[in-house]
């Protein structure tokens, strides 16, 4: 999963709004032990302008991440929205027409550290943070 991805994924849907930050980082984020799975996302509860991505994440996962953060919906609304998104992706990718007609610009910047975000500091090079550079 990299950056260029997760602009182009949230650019073929237009009525979901890009995070403002986009964290994504190689490593897990769960594990299991004894059976269950517990995450160690760094996800704010609180905030709706943030998606963490890990190693975990595919196509499905940028839109219902976005989703859950644009209206703190659940999983009931958020793995159709998913889909959705991604099937569509998948479907306009290889026609660059088609791109462009259904498409809006979404662009990230890198960000270098933020006091803002402390628990993902503690990943240090193992995560990287981006910031919405351009309003869609």
């Amino acid at each position: 999963m990299n950056i260029q991805e997760v602009s182009d994924i949230l650019g073929v849907c237009r009525f979901l709004r890009a995070p403002k930050h986009v964290f994504i980082t190689d490593e897990p984020v769960y594990e299991e032990r004894n059976g269950k799975a517990f995450y160690r996302g760094l996800q704010p509860k609180n905030r709706r302008d943030v998606i963490f991505l890990s190693a975990q994440s595919d196509l499905t996962t940028i839109p219902h991440e976005s989703w859950h953060a644009m209206t703190g919906l659940g999983e009931l609304t958020a793995y159709p929205v998913g889909r959705i998104v991604a099937a569509k992706y998948e479907l306009i990718k290889n026609f660059p027409r088609l791109k462009t007609l259904f498409s809006r610009r979404v662009e990230y910047r890198r960000s270098e550290g933020s006091r803002e975000f402390p628990r993902a500091s503690r990943y240090r090079e193992r995560v990287e943070h981006y910031v919405l550079a351009s309003k869609p």
